[in-house]
């Protein structure tokens, strides 16, 4: 069986254990499980398996009497019900980081530890920029001062260690740095925690430029809008189809000098009114 670190799901895990251990010993039920466990409900793992009810406090740890899973692993397992089970996506990252640190202590990467350190400091995205652009990547004081607004030279030797590591980049025999990929975005579907971390940075350094940065320098605009939900399908649409031209243009260039962030935003500042009956 993978080990419990393989998984971000704890059902998912149940599942795969019960599959396990039945096709290694025939002796093993589910409902020999729950008498381990203490539970007397005899569809209490199926109903928790499918979604139907979540594990309490209480029942989590009797699950972990009868999983007897090593102590590390016990504590991973912990968290992820906790992961799983969370009502906000503040609640959700707090969990998410105690996976990995449990993760670093047992020398695995968990799944989805590579894009969210990828994503977790603005900066680190902007090194993989930078570092293909400037003639002496090794000069991390300058590196630092670059970046707008700098970042210390600790952090800068840390980004690129995560950016070597997690693969985002490779060194070439001159030891210039090249992408591990032309083009690098987490999809139009995926909301993971990193990226929805690293929105929020960006938003807030975009707050910051309207006094910072020249305005000949950058383009903040805006339109406030009476849209229907069918238009709002169409616009989103088109702002897609917007991203993968400006992506097509952004790999097309030779003359790249410096790092840009792109962000569009597109959301309601009000509930939804009939035109007729009013709010």
């Amino acid at each position: 069986m993978k080990s419990i670190f393989s998984y971000l799901d704890y059902r998912d895990f149940l599942k795969d254990y019960q599959l396990d251990r039945q096709s290694r010993s025939a002796s093993f039920s589910v409902r020999s499980f729950l008498k381990q466990a203490g539970v007397t409900s005899p569809s209490y793992f199926q109903q928790i398996v499918k979604a139907e009810r979540n594990l309490t406090e209480k029942t989590l740890e009797q699950f972990l009497l009868a999983l007897r899973l090593k102590s590390h692993e016990a504590e991973y397992f912990r968290y992820l019900v906790h992961f799983c089970q969370a009502k906000t996506a503040d609640e959700k990252q707090m969990h998410y980081e105690r996976l990995r640190a449990l993760g670093t202590q047992a020398k695995v990467q968990i799944v989805g530890e590579g894009e969210y350190a990828f994503y977790e400091h603005w900066y680190i995205p902007v090194l993989r920029e930078l570092l293909c652009l400037v003639p002496n990547p090794d000069d991390h004081t300058a590196l630092a001062h670059l970046l707008c607004p700098p970042i210390t030279v600790n952090e800068t030797r840390q980004a690129i260690k995560i950016l070597l590591e997690k693969g985002f980049i490779t060194r070439n025999n001159d030891g210039r740095y090249q992408q591990s990929s032309p083009l690098l975005h987490s999809g139009f579907e995926v909301q993971s925690l990193a990226v929805r971390s690293f929105n929020r940075q960006m938003l807030q350094l975009a707050t910051e430029s309207l006094e910072r940065i020249p305005v000949s320098e950058r383009n903040i605009t805006g339109i406030t809008m009476s849209i229907s939900a069918q238009r709002y399908a169409l616009i989103t649409e088109e702002i897609r189809a917007f991203q993968d031209k400006i992506l097509r243009l952004v790999e097309s260039d030779p003359q790249a000098d410096r790092a840009y962030q792109l962000t569009m935003m597109l959301f309601p500042v009000s509930q939804p009114c009939d035109p007729e009956k009013g709010p």
